[in-house]
């Protein structure tokens, strides 16, 4: 498959794109402590045009999108609604994280409801289907399993609404009984303070200490919108493969600080004027704006990473039409250090950034609106031995920010999605024991 991305990226440059390879068979799983899962196959709920078995022979460019014109190497077109059918590709094709045949051999079982990349009307055609029902009688779900099964919206947790017409409230928002056990995966967390209505939580939002406090119980509690909900990194356009050098290793940054992006999308964007204004009138900044210009040989990555995020060493990354950015993981993959204004951004990914130091700047982003904080300037003032330790945490982290192509990397962004999907029921599972153990010695005591 090497040469064969190759072969494609140097076709990219005359726009003769050829299709990269697909997998004749499901490549044999080796033995590896990457955790089992089973995916169901229910057709009346899956909506990509190739079917889960055979899956493995879609190519990489249908999956992951065609390789960047003038890009760098790991740089593609993705689609970032495509978290779902990515993960299903990976499963179809990785030999140290394939899933397995036998549900009987599962650590986990993988519930794909509607997993083509699309945006809102498509997900309310899908909501709207009586066959979102079907999830209700899947056939190993017991008291056993429950929690070892998870679903994936590839978009923010709110789209998948819950009222009485949109069905996806079997399985998503509102799920009842043994479903409610099931982990979920998207693209944003929960921090409503209803429990009836999902939201991305204020505007602004800089209290960390509240932000701990609405989030709320994501392991052991079953109730509430969406229960056991984690956001993972957006499916960005970096994506690992074969043994060359990543985009967020070292290398020169001749500007301080980059902005891509416009000044105005939607409801999280009050600070998108500031931002932008700032950043064009200092030297220190650059402003660009995405996709600017004609699409090159049919691809939207103009200007692409070389010429925006991989100059700089900052990336300002407010909100838009949601707290969360595609963005964010595009610079932290380009090792620009991201610069975010929300504990929503501050607390993203938790499975994939949780356990390594710090490697984003987080800003108070209502005293910038306010003027109090001028963010050149503050970025400007940060020391370079403490730069050069934000920029050795981020190379760090990178790798389980990205969905890889192949099994280069471990523990990328796919198979962190995994362990945390076990880590959760594993948790789940002890603090049940401990509590039965709890109640057996609460009985005893009551007969002595």
């Amino acid at each position: 498959m090497r040469a064969a991305l190759l072969l494609a990226l140097a076709a990219a440059d005359t726009c003769d794109l050829p299709l990269l390879p697909s997998f004749a068979a499901r490549p044999a799983r080796i033995d590896s402590d990457c955790p089992r899962v089973y995916v169901y196959d229910i057709p009346q709920l899956y909506d990509y045009e190739i079917p889960w078995p055979e899956l493995h022979k879609a190519n990489v460019t249908q999956i992951f999108g065609a390789p960047c014109h003038d890009g760098i190497l790991d740089e593609f077109d993705t689609n970032q609604y495509s978290l779902a059918i990515m993960i299903l590709w990976r499963l179809a094709t990785s030999e140290r994280c394939g899933a397995v045949d036998d549900p009987k051999d599962a650590d986990l079982y993988f519930v794909p409801t509607w997993p083509a990349a699309k945006g809102l009307p498509a997900w309310d055609r899908a909501c709207g289907h009586p066959a979102n029902a079907k999830v209700k009688h899947l056939p190993y779900l017991n008291e056993r399993t429950a929690h070892r099964h998870f679903f994936i919206v590839g978009k923010g947790h709110v789209v998948p609404k819950h009222d009485c017409k949109y069905l996806c409230k079997y399985w998503w928002l509102r799920p009842e009984g043994l479903l409610a056990r099931a982990s979920r995966w998207a693209y944003s967390d929960q921090y409503g303070r209803s429990h009836t209505l999902a939201s991305y939580g204020p505007a602004p939002f800089d209290d960390a200490r509240l932000a701990k406090q609405l989030v709320g119980d994501r392991i052991s509690s079953d109730q509430g919108i969406a229960p056991h909900l984690f956001s993972v990194p957006y499916p960005a356009a970096v994506h690992a493969w074969g043994a060359h050098s990543r985009p967020w290793g070292a290398h020169s940054r001749p500007i301080l600080a980059a902005y891509v992006g416009g000044d105005r999308n939607g409801t999280f964007s009050y600070l998108r004027p500031k931002i932008a204004a700032l950043c064009e009138a200092s030297d220190a900044c650059e402003t660009h704006v995405p996709h600017e210009g004609h699409r090159v040989c049919g691809v939207r990555c103009v200007p692409g990473l070389r010429r925006t995020m991989m100059r700089a060493t900052f990336c300002l990354q407010p909100g838009g039409d949601s707290p969360y950015r595609k963005s964010v993981f595009d610079a932290a993959l380009a090792g620009c250090i991201p610069v975010v204004f929300s504990q929503q951004l501050a607390r993203v990914a938790p499975w994939q950034r949780g356990n390594f130091p710090e490697h984003f700047v987080v800003l108070n982003g209502a005293a910038v609106q306010r003027g109090e904080i001028d963010v050149i300037k503050h970025l400007a003032g940060i020391p370079q031995a403490k730069i050069a330790e934000l920029r050795r945490n981020l190379a760090g982290v990178a790798p389980a920010l990205q969905y890889s192509i192949d099994d280069s990397i471990r523990n990328d962004a796919f198979e962190a999605l995994l362990r945390g999907a076990l880590a959760v029921a594993t948790e789940r599972e002890r603090l049940r024991d401990r509590h039965a153990r709890h109640e057996s010695v609460v009985v005893l005591n009551t007969l002595l």
